[in-house]
């Protein structure tokens, strides 16, 4: 199996002001397939500082290629 794309999906979770939780998501596509979960963790907080927004969950999505 070849990988053909990896993405990662970070999700903030928020109240608001009656009571309700909200998530809502930002997903980057077209990531270094070769990159390591500390990687992932160190762009996750560089995002975090350029938005001003905390991410709650990092999803790390790979798609794979399988060959016939």
């Amino acid at each position: 199996m070849t990988i053909k794309n990896v993405a990662i999906i970070l999700t903030q979770s928020t109240t608001t002001q009656d009571g309700k939780t909200v998530k809502t998501s930002r997903k980057i596509n077209n990531l270094n397939p070769d990159a390591s979960t500390e990687d992932f963790r160190t762009f996750a907080a560089m995002i975090e500082v350029l938005t001003g927004e905390h991410y709650d969950q990092i999803e790390v999505v790979k798609t794979s290629m399988i060959n016939v």
